[in-house]
């Protein structure tokens, strides 16, 4: 599933599993998503570039 799409991410806390928090991808909290990659082309087409 495509988690831009869904508009939120769950992400599970390292120290303490059980405590998982929802974080907005909403356009109006979200200024900037950063990519760090060696070979983005296989990545290209699917973004809106």
């Amino acid at each position: 599933c495509n988690r831009i799409k869904e508009g939120f991410v769950l992400v599970r806390n390292p120290y303490n599993p059980s405590q998982v928090t929802k974080y907005s991808l909403s356009p109006d909290v979200v200024d900037l998503i950063s990519f760090c990659t060696k070979n983005p082309t296989p990545m290209l087409p699917k973004m809106d570039v």
